[in-house]
């Protein structure tokens, strides 16, 4: 459980980076799916690294995994809280 732990921080720990760069973000839900899907779009590119240059890209990729759980948990954040851009009408 540690190791998973120990990830758990990374990932709390990107969520305040992301806080501090951009501040409270006030999205719609199919914004919000949108940067999701950009950051999986980069988890993607950082995999074909991988794949066709070598491991020495895994650190990378690892970040970029990191990331996309962030924007993950970030989005959960705004559903609980109720903090998200209704749709009019």
């Amino acid at each position: 459980m540690s190791e998973r732990l120990h990830i758990y921080e990374q990932i709390s720990a990107e969520r305040d980076e992301q806080d501090a760069k951009w501040g409270n973000q006030l999205h719609s839900i199919p914004v919000w799916s949108a940067i999701l899907a950009e950051e999986c779009g980069e988890v993607a590119e950082a995999s074909l690294r991988v794949e066709f240059q070598g491991e020495a890209h895994l650190a990378h990729l690892r970040e970029e995994l990191v990331q996309v759980a962030a924007v993950a948990v970030h989005i959960i954040e705004k559903i609980d809280s109720g903090d998200w851009v209704r749709p009019e009408g």
